[in-house]
């Protein structure tokens, strides 16, 4: 199983599986628990807590979320 890895600190039975692959000398990881749909629900609420935590009010949407948070770390 060398393009599978496990992260640390979880049992193999209750681990997220990663799957690895290399393109060109590019190495992607790949999650295979979750879809990419739900894998961007979970960004766009993370990306909507952050914002709310830095400015104290919630985004209008999705779009001024990342681009607010992007400036303000990129200052």
């Amino acid at each position: 199983m060398a393009n599978q890895i496990f992260l640390d600190g979880v049992s193999a039975k209750g681990a997220k599986n990663i799957k690895m692959k290399v393109r060109k000398g590019q190495v992607f990881y790949e999650l295979n628990d979750i879809s990419a749909a739900e894998w961007n629900e979970k960004a766009k609420l993370q990306r909507k807590i952050i914002f709310f935590k830095l400015f104290g009010f919630d985004p209008e949407n999705d779009n001024e979320a990342r681009e607010a948070i992007d400036r303000y770390f990129k200052r």
